[in-house]
């Protein structure tokens, strides 16, 4: 029962209460990557080594959440087999970012921050090389690792929360969930390149 709960917490909390938990773990992960330079920039995005305006490091979450919950709501309305409730879908939605809030204490760490120095350097000069040792890159893969996983359990929710809150029919929701996470992963960009 208890590992149902962390796979599919949507059996139990849906509507305003988990609309509110979820906004409040994204503004949380958002204020903390201002501090640690990460970024969520596109649903299931984590990036770090970039200081960015406090704004910013706030709406990249915010963007590719609702993005993602209005794509699954444009379809949940369209081809829902009863009324749905648009609490539900955001609900849902916002409060399957959760699991991706300790990313955002990713910058956090040194070895990070060298990789992403290393990798600027790289970029200025194609022809240079890569000066990392073996332990920083050991200490990188496996915070890279983490955050892959972070970042699976986060789509599971993601895909459980959409066929509890949509109520699509099989065929449907399985396609409308991997272009809606496509979709979540570019519009965010789009849409901050077209803000800032």
């Amino acid at each position: 029962m208890k590992l149902n709960i962390i796979f599919n917490p949507f059996e139990k909390i849906a509507g305003a209460k988990s609309f509110f938990i979820g906004l409040a773990a994204v503004l949380l992960a958002g204020a903390i990557g201002y501090f640690s330079k990460t970024h969520f920039d596109g649903i299931l995005n984590v990036h770090s080594g970039m200081q960015s305006a406090w704004y910013l490091h706030i709406l990249e979450p915010l963007l590719s959440v609702a993005t993602i919950a209005l794509w699954f709501l444009l379809f949940a309305k369209i081809f829902g087999k009863h009324n749905i409730r648009t609490i539900d879908v955001f609900g849902t939605q916002f409060f399957a970012f959760i699991p991706l809030v300790p990313s955002s204490f990713l910058g956090f760490f040194k070895v990070t921050e060298v990789i992403s120095d290393q990798l600027k350097q790289l970029i200025a000069n194609p022809t240079g090389t890569l000066d990392i040792a073996p332990p920083q890159m050991l200490a990188f893969v496996a915070l890279m690792i983490v955050v892959m996983m972070l970042s699976v359990w986060s789509a599971v929710w993601i895909y459980k929360g959409f066929k509890v809150a949509a109520n699509l029919p099989n065929q449907i929701h399985i396609p409308v969930y991997i272009t809606g996470i496509i979709v979540g992963m570019i519009v965010p960009k789009l849409l901050t390149s077209i803000i800032i």
